[in-house]
This record gives structure tokens, C-alpha cells and sequence, in this order.
């Protein structure tokens, strides 16, 4: 069953092509869909140990806290927890919904209403992928980012602020080796 997961995921890729760019998908009053792609120039296992230290790329002033160093995520298993603690403070960035690993591929999906999302009190999926893209010592690396929530929210506003801070975020993680 992973087989099959990551072949349509290959096959969707295939039919999307390889962008720089981050993409608002798809946008309405009540939910949006983003997806971002990069390479990095580290291996795909390279690229997934460090997306679990989230912490070593998730930038500082998208946090809380004002401080990265106080990201952790316990680990990849079903219900671990992306969590933000600090002196003043703690904060669920969201938990583990997925995560399948297979033939140095990865995917982990949180559920995860991120920022000022969290208090709109909208539903919110991340899932993040790390591929080996054929050329030794790169991968390839995609975010995808569903969220819904009621017309009267006009979420189509925030989809573009949202696919801003998600660019930075999949930049910082594909740059670092």
C-alpha cells in the first residue's frame, strides 16, 4: 500500500512539473491550497533528519516565542508533537497525522493551523515530502498546505501571507546541506 502512495505521488509530480516557485493552488472564501517545491543539495535522508529538527531551519520570527531554538518535534510516529516551549509559554504548532518512509522517500503530514490560523479556529493540513530526485546527493522537497474553514473567514485574503511565510520556511529547510 506505501508502494502505491508514493507511485501516485511520483505520478502526480510528473504532472505538475518542477517549479521554484511556491503556488496558491486553489483559493475561496473558505479555504485554500498551497504547494511548494525545491531541491536541496543534500541527500533525501539528509534533507528528512534535518525537517525533524525543526528547530535548525524554521525561522525565528515565525514563531511565538521569537526564538526557532525553542521548536522541537518529539518525533516522526503518529500523535508526536510539534511544540514550542519557552519561559513564558508553550504552544502546539500542530502533531503527526502520517508519516511513511520507503525507499528513501519520506512523507509526514501534521495537522497544523499554523500562526494566527491556530485562532480562526480552522482545520489545516501539512504534509511534507522528501524525495530523491535521481542526482546523487539532492532531493527533492514539496509542501503541500490544505485549509478550510467558514466563507465568512474570506481565507483567499490570507492564502498569499500564508504562501509567503511557507516559502521562507521550505527555502531555509532546501538550503541547508
Amino acid at each position: 500500500m506505501i508502494r502505491h502512495f508514493f507511485l501516485a505521488v511520483a505520478f502526480l509530480g510528473l504532472g505538475v512539473g518542477a517549479t521554484a516557485n511556491a503556488e496558491v493552488v486553489r483559493s475561496a472564501d473558505d479555504g485554500f491550497q498551497l504547494r511548494l517545491e525545491r531541491t536541496s543539495s543534500a541527500s533525501a535522508d539528509e534533507t528528512y533528519a534535518r525537517l525533524l529538527d525543526i528547530a535548525s531551519w524554521w525561522q525565528g520570527s515565525h514563531t511565538y516565542s521569537g526564538d526557532a531554538a525553542n521548536l522541537s518535534l518529539e518525533g516522526d510516529e503518529v500523535g508526536s508533537v510539534w511544540l514550542e516551549e519557552w519561559d513564558n509559554g508553550n504552544v502546539e504548532h500542530g502533531h503527526v497525522i502520517a508519516a511513511l518512509q520507503q525507499n528513501g522517500n519520506y512523507l509526514i503530514r501534521f495537522e497544523a493551523a499554523l500562526g494566527p490560523l491556530q485562532n480562526i479556529g480552522v482545520n489545516a493540513v501539512l504534509t511534507i515530502m522528501v524525495e530523491g530526485n535521481g542526482t546523487p546527493g539532492e532531493s527533492r522537497l514539496v509542501f503541500e498546505y490544505f485549509v478550510t474553514g467558514a466563507s465568512f473567514q474570506s481565507l483567499s485574503d490570507i492564502a498569499p501571507v500564508v504562501d509567503a511565510v511557507l516559502t521562507t520556511q521550505i527555502d531555509r529547510l532546501a538550503s541547508a546541506s
